[in-house]
């Protein structure tokens, strides 16, 4: 079974470092995982629209307008937490800006895809599993080896890991449908 603790461990045995029993206690390599995990996450599941941390959500429309450039703007979905806006309205043509917690548009509704916060490591896919572990090594292997050609090793571990993983993540489901315009079908005569 897949745990915080878990991952953690995976990557502290990637170092050759001490294994830990709990995000909580006192010990260096507990500290460290602990500040490093959570913003490690963040960082993997927003390079890639990995589908395990999909989501859809039917945004509210805010009474206050932007100052300028779009006609709308909404609120960012908060549960599950929007990490990365992908697409309105189904439909990769739309244009929106994500500033803050808002997402401006000239739509006025919006049904968001998004790339959503994980809160529960039995919902990571394995190989995003493996990406996480040698993104959180990479990003330890100072802290706790102090050396430069540790953390460059497992820099090229992630890139690999990554690599792999988007390959395999981007093969499952349908190709999405390019819808086109009229603009762009004469375009292509």
């Amino acid at each position: 079974m897949i745990s915080f603790v878990s991952i953690c461990n995976m990557a502290l045995a990637e170092l050759g470092a001490t294994r830990i029993t709990d995000l909580g206690l006192a010990d260096k390599n507990s500290q460290l995982c602990s500040e490093f995990l959570s913003p490690t996450i963040d960082q993997v599941l927003r390079c890639h629209p990995w589908n395990c941390a999909r989501a859809r959500a039917s945004l509210a429309v805010l009474s206050d307008t932007p100052a300028f450039g779009f006609a709308y703007q909404y609120t960012l979905p908060a549960a599950p937490y929007c990490l990365r806006a992908l697409r309105i309205n189904e439909d990769a043509r739309y244009v929106f800006k994500v500033e803050g917690r808002r997402l401006l548009t000239d739509q006025a509704s919006v049904d968001l895809e998004f790339i959503k916060r994980i809160v529960n490591p039995a919902e990571f896919d394995p190989l995003l599993v493996a990406v996480i572990v040698a993104k959180l090594a990479h990003c330890l292997a100072y802290p706790i080896t102090q050396s430069s050609a540790v953390r460059d090793r497992m820099e090229k571990k992630f890139i690999a890991a990554l690599s792999e993983a988007r390959s395999v993540d981007s093969q499952e489901g349908s190709p999405d449908v390019l819808k086109t315009s009229t603009w762009l079908d004469a375009r292509l005569v």
